[in-house]
């Protein structure tokens, strides 16, 4: 996965690290301070990769590529498919993923307000889907 590439929520080191190997840019969100802490760590030897205890990056339009672990609660995960959309560069495209039990499918179905959505996975009681940032702003007609 090359460009810069928005994390939101993900834990795997050796998933990051695997992502900081081939991205320009990685930016790691994540609310636990522990889990910073370990990721800080471990991402250190990547000077192009960043790592705060924030899931809200303020850039627009700066990523490529955005992944977010969907969490409990609706409107977390309402809230960080936002962000993950207005981080985007236009064009841009964001996957999620989350289990089922913990509001997954309901995002989803809130994530068809804002665009086109595909369900890329929805087996074993997770789902995982994507969208895209329109390339350009749609215009009242």
């Amino acid at each position: 996965m090359t460009g810069a590439v928005l994390t939101l929520g993900l834990d795997d080191p050796r998933y990051l690290m695997g992502l900081a190997e081939q991205a320009e840019r990685l930016w790691v969100g994540h609310t636990s301070s522990a889990t910073v802490a370990t990721l800080g760590g471990r991402l250190r030897r990547y000077p192009h990769a960043t790592v705060a205890e924030d899931v809200f990056p303020t850039e627009e339009a700066a990523f490529d590529r955005a992944l977010i672990a969907l969490p409990r609660g609706r409107e977390l995960a309402r809230a960080l498919l936002w962000t993950a959309l207005r981080a985007l560069r236009p064009g841009g495209s964001v996957m999620a993923a989350g289990a089922n039990d913990i509001g997954a499918k309901t995002v989803q179905k809130d994530a068809e307000a804002l665009g086109a959505v595909f369900t890329l996975a929805n087996k074993a009681r997770h789902r995982v889907f994507s969208m895209q940032r329109p390339a350009k702003p749609a215009t009242a007609g």
